[in-house]
């Protein structure tokens, strides 16, 4: 009983349990350490191509390589499936650091022995437990050290990451997201911002992007990049979608009421909330709610969200199609583009990444823009319009205006605006546009 509460069964390293409870005592004996949660990229793979037999081999390794760089007063664990926790005497990173090459290059040579010649990739979270913040805090070096771990799996290029302010500072606007999403929801926190759309044959506007901003109580106005990863991976997007097509149809409203003319609004949709059920039912009683026809929405989904589910994603584009929607497919380019995959959709308008228009803007051969301009060209014979993200110089747009893109949107034009600053820079003049014929 006692090997198995305090052992992992596969490798005879101590368990997580046990982990915590030596950790809980050196730290209440303010013994300085170095902790490091260590991970293997694509063990999965590993798992597949090999077998469970070698997989297994390997992690059992794994424990020798550990074994062999312990010192006296020093403990380890597997964690769970490829996850090892070490705790080692040292009181700088620097030379915990020299240990984890050390022990890396081992581990190297155990997977060479096994695998052959595939490439087994580490990645590894420090943290010192006499550092601040919250020295000696068993509970709080542990979540910093998962954090820390987590930020080193995002960075392909850095293996290790030490923990510091600056990952501090993420890791408590993230737990103060996570702890106030749904009351910022309730009291609508949340505001509005739009981001105007410009007709490159024109020069006026045609429309604006819906964007995000949590405007807190006792924080300060917090940024999508601070808030959007963690509701796409707990699910709150679902809601703050449906929230933010209530704001813009809200505000569509509010604009006919007062007898403005009103533009289209694009608003982003996750992939949560299309796989939802009643997804587009859900949309249609917003917009009965307020009067607004369908066809001044237009959903943006991002490309990614399509790649690996074309005929379901198809079938429901074609629904919100018909009930009057308009489909924007975003961020084309940042990831892999398929062109097949483009002719099989039923959407409205294509938005290239900003990423593609700058290496189209800094392509030396040209190659970039031809292959831009094809892009641009299939749109076309689609009959899909087209917007250029990122637009931020008038060189930039004149190279749009020269491909024959349809629209434009970045800070050459503005950056995202409070309601109330759209309306006097954009939709005023417009609404004058309209009335006076001109557009």
């Amino acid at each position: 009983m006692e090997q198995l509460s305090r052992y992992d069964a596969l490798t005879g390293a101590y368990n997580g349990g046990e982990f915590r409870t030596l950790l809980g005592v050196a730290c209440s004996r303010k013994i300085p350490m170095v902790l490091v949660a260590l991970n293997l990229r694509n063990f999965k793979y590993i798992n597949e191509t090999y077998g469970l037999s070698t997989a297994d081999k390997f992690l059992r390794g794994i424990k020798r390589c550990l074994d062999s760089i312990q010192q006296p007063g020093e403990f380890f664990c597997r964690q769970s499936a490829d996850v090892f926790y070490i705790a080692l005497r040292e009181t700088e990173a620097e030379k915990a650091m020299e240990r984890i090459e050390t022990l890396q290059h081992r581990i190297q040579q155990t997977a060479t022995t096994l695998l052959g010649q595939y490439p087994v990739s580490i990645y590894c979270g420090i943290v010192l437990t006499a550092a601040a913040p919250e020295p000696f805090s068993a509970s709080a070096k542990h979540n910093y050290m998962m954090a820390a771990l987590a930020q080193a799996k995002k960075c392909q290029k850095e293996n290790v990451y030490i923990y510091d302010q600056e990952l501090h500072k993420l890791e408590q606007t993230r737990l103060y997201a996570e702890s106030n999403m749904k009351r910022a929801l309730e009291q609508e926190e949340f505001q509005l911002y739009l981001q105007p759309k410009i007709d490159l044959s024109t020069g006026l506007l045609t429309g604006a992007e819906a964007l995000v901003r949590w405007q807190t109580k006792d924080r300060g106005m917090l940024f999508p990049d601070q808030f959007i990863p963690l509701f796409e991976e707990n699910g709150f997007c679902v809601h703050l979608d449906l929230y933010m097509v209530e704001q813009a149809c809200k505000q569509l409203r509010r604009w006919m009421d007062e007898g403005m003319a009103p533009t289209n609004i694009s608003v982003n949709q996750t992939r949560l909330l299309f796989a939802s059920e009643g997804y587009v039912s859900k949309l249609l009683a917003i917009t009965e709610k307020y009067g607004i026809s369908p066809q001044c929405i237009t959903l943006e989904i991002l490309e990614s969200l399509v790649l690996d589910h074309v005929e379901h994603i198809n079938a429901c584009i074609e629904e919100l199609r018909s009930a009057g929607f308009r489909i924007s497919m975003d961020d084309f380019g940042s990831g892999y583009s398929s062109l097949n995959i483009l002719g099989r959709l039923k959407i409205d308008e294509l938005k290239l990444d900003r990423l593609f228009l700058m290496g189209a803007a800094k392509d030396t051969d040209g190659s970039q823009r031809k292959i831009m301009a094809c892009i641009l060209e299939l749109a076309k014979q689609l009959h899909i319009s087209t917007v250029a993200e990122g637009v931020e110089t008038q060189e930039n747009e004149q190279m749009m205006v020269q491909l024959c893109c349809n629209y434009g949107q970045g800070y050459y034009y503005s950056r995202p605006l409070t309601i109330a600053d759209f309306e006097r820079e954009f939709l005023a003049p417009y609404s004058r546009h309209v009335q006076a014929g001109v557009h």
